[in-house]
């Protein structure tokens, strides 16, 4: 178990998609000021 050859577990990966989903939710989404009427609209 306490073998260093060992290589270590990601353990923290799915800790880790979490953290970065809602600090790209709060600071990303959230807290951009952006208002809808300023967008000009465009037809592609």
């Amino acid at each position: 178990k306490n073998d260093p050859q060992n290589i270590p577990r990601a353990t923290w990966r799915s800790h880790g998609n979490l953290l970065f989903t809602n600090w790209l939710n709060y600071y990303v989404y959230q807290i951009t000021p952006y208002d809808l009427r300023h967008m000009n609209p465009t037809l592609d």
